[in-house]
């Protein structure tokens, strides 16, 4: 609303200036003076009236000189007494603002008047406050500025450009543009629209984000992939991408070795310098990534020896002759697995064994694989695949160094008993554990009537039917044929026949009771399995 400021001055009120010609006050006593008395002009501004007294025949001039253009004076004489009036405009900046202006009159000199006006009290809103700008960037973007102050533009971020002079008073609009992005990743930046004035600082200031996608077309690779021979050697890998763009690589194989790490990145086009070594084994192929790229680099080998597989034989009594469903089978041969024997582990939490060992993979049939147990040059003891169940004869391959062995035939039938012995000989002292658990031999008898519980392979099919590699939960494996024991060559009472418990699937447990007319010493075991018969030789003590 405007508003009628009426400067007054003196006790009573109302501001007279007493220009009597021939008496000119001097101007230092009007130069502290504002409009109106002690009270700055809003910042809204409006029409302005000073009440004048003077000699009748003084002439001033209403039309005042040294006014700035926020002030408008209109020009007329005036003989005596009367009236100045002007408009202030309003205050579109956030800071005060102050002019003198002078009354010209006929007498030795003029009169002056301060006239000082408040700083608005900005708010400021932006419509909207976010953008999303295309990878290939824009030079039309634009956002509503709405304020009743002046305000200016300007961006926070080298890649957002804000042209010069973006800047208005009262509502208006902001415009931008947005550089292309040449990274992978996106970004994120934003300009600033100040009120009040054009300095960053103004009384109320608000940011408009804009985001902006990356491309994966931003980085690319040369080559894409490269043979070696078994000599190997070094090379490096070309990247490229936008200026100041950064993106990562690493190696998913350890004889890829790049200089200054496996795993690192860098910064706008670039490259990876890589070696590889001499390959002393079997071709063999890997990778660099680089952000979303694939560099493959493959590298002939060594020419392997084809596995030799010559025979296949009960492990507990290393007998020739037919194979059980989850027997476990020693295999003999040359070049069937690493040089050094590994035996298979899992972690305590695992539940299944795998059907691969160090590279050593045993397949019956073609389709039913093995469980590896142990793995070496010369010697495999594998758990035969239950599913050869049914069967009366197959065909077992091993695979190593990337060679397969001819077929192995081999006979099958629903079991093959076989009695572990302590010194893996198939002979003498029996692997048994006491009632007690302590391991049975001429230190450690069992007592005639206790329990023993005697370890062996070959028991065929169980109830429920055991899984391959499986380990064994409770005792629920039973054996689906009779089984009896003899001691001493005679008949024990049998306790528990079936898995072991807390061991892989094919090893067998069978609990039996010592005869109470056993002789003491050592004395001959025998197990048999519906019809089929453990190896003999083999002993227990008794005490």
């Amino acid at each position: 609303m405007r508003r009628l400021w009426v400067l007054a001055v003196l006790a009573a009120g109302r501001l007279a200036a007493q220009m009597q010609c021939g008496v000119v006050p001097t101007p230092a006593s009007f130069d502290s003076t504002t409009v109106p008395p002690g009270t700055p002009i809003l910042a809204a501004g409006g029409p302005v009236t000073i009440n004048v007294q003077t000699d009748s025949t003084c002439s001033w001039n209403m039309g005042v000189s040294g006014a700035p253009t926020w002030i408008t004076v209109p020009t007329t004489t005036v003989t005596g007494s009367g009236s100045l009036q002007f408009t202030v405009a309003p205050n579109t900046n956030n800071t005060s603002r102050s002019a003198t202006i002078n009354i010209p009159a006929n007498g030795p000199g003029n009169w002056h008047i301060l006239v000082t006006q408040v700083g608005a009290i900005c708010t400021l809103a932006l419509s909207p406050t976010t953008a999303n700008a295309p990878v290939g960037g824009n030079n039309g973007g634009s956002l509503g500025v709405q304020t009743a102050c002046s305000w200016y533009a300007y961006s926070n971020n080298s890649w957002i450009t804000v042209p010069s002079g973006n800047s208005g008073a009262g509502n208006g609009t902001a415009t931008y543009s947005v550089a292309a992005n040449g990274c992978v990743a996106g970004r994120t930046g934003s300009l600033s629209v100040a009120a009040g004035d054009q300095s960053h600082t103004g009384s109320a200031t608000n940011t408009f984000t804009v985001t902006q996608d990356g491309s994966n077309n931003n980085l690319t690779i040369l080559p894409q992939s490269k043979s070696w021979d078994v000599t190997g050697g070094t090379d490096r890998l070309a990247v490229t991408t936008g200026t100041g763009c950064s993106w990562s690589y690493y190696t998913d194989q350890s004889w890829i070795q790049i200089i200054g790490g496996g795993t690192g990145g860098g910064s706008g086009t670039s490259g990876i310098t890589y070696t590889i070594p001499q390959n002393n084994g079997p071709a063999r192929a890997g990778h660099i990534y680089v952000g979303t790229q694939v560099f493959t680099i493959s590298q002939t080998g060594v020419s392997a020896p084809v596995p030799q597989l010559t025979a296949a034989v009960s492990a507990a009594s290393y007998a020739n002759g037919p194979i059980a469903p989850g027997e476990v089978i020693a295999l003999g041969g040359t070049g069937m697995g690493p040089s050094t024997g590994v035996s298979a582990q899992i972690a305590a939490t695992d539940k299944v064994f795998p059907n691969t060992l160090s590279g050593v993979q045993v397949m019956f049939d073609g389709k039913y694989a093995a469980i590896p147990y142990y793995v070496s040059a010369t010697q495999i003891n594998a758990i035969v695949p239950f599913e050869v169940a049914g069967q009366t004869s197959t065909q077992i391959t091993l695979s190593y160094g990337g060679g397969t062995s001819a077929p192995l035939q081999a006979q099958v039938q629903a079991a093959a008993p076989g009695i572990l012995t302590l010194d893996f000989t198939g002979a003498g002292q029996g692997a048994i554990l006491n009632q007690d658990y302590s391991v049975n031999g001429k230190s450690n008898p069992a007592a005639r009537g206790s329990a023993v519980m005697i370890y062996c392979i070959g028991m065929g099919q169980t109830n429920p039917a055991s899984a391959d590699g499986a380990v064994t939960s409770g005792t629920n494996a039973l054996a689906t044929q009779p089984v009896t024991v003899t001691i001493d060559g005679i008949p024990a009472k049998v306790d528990y026949a079936g898995g072991a418990p807390g061991a892989v699937a094919g090893l067998t447990q069978i609990n039996a009771e010592v005869p109470a007319n056993a002789h003491t010493g050592a004395v001959s075991i025998a197990i048999q399995v519906g019809s089929y018969q453990t190896q003999a030789g083999v002993t227990m003590v008794v005490q």
